[in-house]
Parts: C-alpha cells; structure tokens; sequence
C-alpha cells in the first residue's frame, strides 16, 4: 500500500510540472498611435536575437517554458515608428551602407529583459509581463546620437482566461501596446532628437 502511494505521488509530479510548461508565440494587435510626425528620415535596424526573441526557462518552477515574442515586438516598433516619422526604412545594419545617406537617423532596439508571474507564483488573480527595451539611435555611419531604456507592463485578469498560455499572451499583447505608446511619448521629449529637429528647420 505504501508504495502504491508513493508511486501516485510520483505520477502526479510529473503531471503537475507537465501541466506547468509554457509554449506560445505571442501574437500581438498594436494600434498605430495618433501623433504629429518627426520631420526626419529614419532607418531602423533588428538584429537577429531582436527580430527571433524567445524567452526561455527551464526551472523547477517554470519547467520548458517557450515565449515565442520576436515577430510581435518587430511588428510593434515597425507600426509604431512608421507614424512616428516622415519617412522609415529598414535597413541592414550599423553603419547603414551604400544608398542611406541621406538618413537622418538609425533606431536600433534590442530587448533587455522580459519577466513574468502568474497566480499561482504569486497567489493573485491575474498574470503580469514585463519587457524592458535598451534603443540606441546613431547616424547612419554608426555615430552615436543617443540611447535611452524603456519598457511595457500588462496585466490580464484570470476571470475570462482558460489556462497559463491564454493568460501570458494577453499580459504580454498589453505589455507590447504600454510599450509602443511610451516610445512615441518619450523618443519626442529625447533632448538629442529634439535638437536634430531643430536643425533641420
């Protein structure tokens, strides 16, 4: 009998961390913000870990989680920049090369840290994310201009989600559009940025 116990102990173990693991690719819908244009041309750079981003753990807490969130976060900073300025290309790197010259400016993000927490971590009733972003702007020959650090907080309630995927998806989709909308807000006050603008006129 004792073993027989011993042995359900162990299966519901295994079930309990299988049911813990996390595998999704964040699909995020950011709205293109509302704002006066920046009046100069602007390229913007994704290296590989940025534009391919995957948050992974494997702990006894979080055992095989996967975030899949590259394609999103490119897709955030592409709709976000390109009604931030008279004019974004995508370029291929740092110096931007041949044919980019007359580029003001080259944005280039990349992703600091991504964390998260779930109820049952933190004996609440709703899931947060956080990403934290470190962007660099230079010339297009890779002269430094300036580089800040920003990032995006979401929460989702458990009230309407079915289980962890649904719930860190929808926390990090808000976290994205927290994210996009402190970009436009605080690229715009940069002193730096404000000063090429006032150059230009």
């Amino acid at each position: 009998m004792k073993r027989l116990v011993m042995m359900l102990a162990a299966v519901a173990v295994a079930l309990g961390g299988c049911s813990r693991s996390v595998s999704l690719t964040v699909e995020a819908e950011v709205p293109a913000p509302v704002t006066e244009r920046i009046p100069l041309a602007a390229g913007v750079y994704y290296d590989e870990r940025f534009s391919n981003y995957v948050y992974e753990e494997d702990s006894e807490d979080r055992p095989d989680w996967r975030i899949e969130s590259g394609k999103s976060q490119t897709a955030m900073f592409d709709r976000i920049l390109s009604n931030m300025f008279t004019e974004l290309r995508r370029v291929e790197g740092v110096p931007a090369g041949p044919g980019h010259q007359n580029l003001d400016i080259v944005i280039v993000p990349r992703v600091e840290e991504m964390q998260f927490s779930t109820p049952a971590e933190m004996k609440v009733d709703f899931y947060e994310a956080w990403v934290r972003y470190h962007v660099d702007v230079v010339r297009p020959d890779g002269t430094p201009v300036t580089d800040w650090q920003f990032h995006g907080y979401g929460k989702s309630s458990t009230e309407f989600l079915k289980n962890t995927t649904e719930g860190l998806s929808e926390a990090i989709n808000i976290a994205l559009r927290d994210a996009g909308a402190k970009l436009v807000v605080q690229f715009q006050a940069l002193p730096e940025i404000r000063s090429l603008v006032e150059n230009r006129r």
